[in-house]
């Protein structure tokens, strides 16, 4: 069926053909928490937390997310900043997460990137979150 003929059948029965709509991926974010025994909440952008040995495991994980995107469907693909590698088991998931050691037994910092890829309009977006882990006990 052309398309014409298809905006001719919608007329027909009283409706027109809808547009796909392009996502607006501006207002995506990629949020961080560092896991602790605290009540840990993602920020946006940057996160961090202070290790003392009654306050969490070291190393611990750190937690990445995109949030803030329109309803849609999307690929996802991550980024360690620092290697330039996919952290294992990050895959096409909005979520990611990877180990962190103290900036004491480690250094400390996580640097993650996506990259977002509308699969409607083939727009993609790339944003970055720094998770920092401090030692407050040596």
């Amino acid at each position: 069926m052309s398309a014409l003929m298809a905006v001719a059948l919608a007329a027909s029965a009283g409706t027109v053909p809808q547009q796909a709509v392009a996502a607006n991926l501006t207002n995506a974010v990629l949020e961080c928490f560092v896991d602790t025994y605290a009540f840990d909440q993602a920020t946006p952008n940057y996160c961090f937390a202070t290790w003392t040995p009654w306050s969490g495991d070291n190393p611990a994980i750190a937690y990445f997310e995109v949030v803030q995107l329109p309803a849609g469907s999307y690929s996802f693909a991550w980024k360690d900043r620092d290697t330039g590698a996919p952290p294992p088991g990050c895959g096409n998931t909005q979520v990611c997460s990877t180990w962190i050691a103290t900036d004491y037994s480690g250094d400390g910092l996580v640097r993650m990137e996506v990259t977002i890829t509308d699969h409607a309009t083939g727009a993609t977006r790339t944003v970055t979150a720094d998770a920092r882990y401090f030692d407050g006990w040596h």
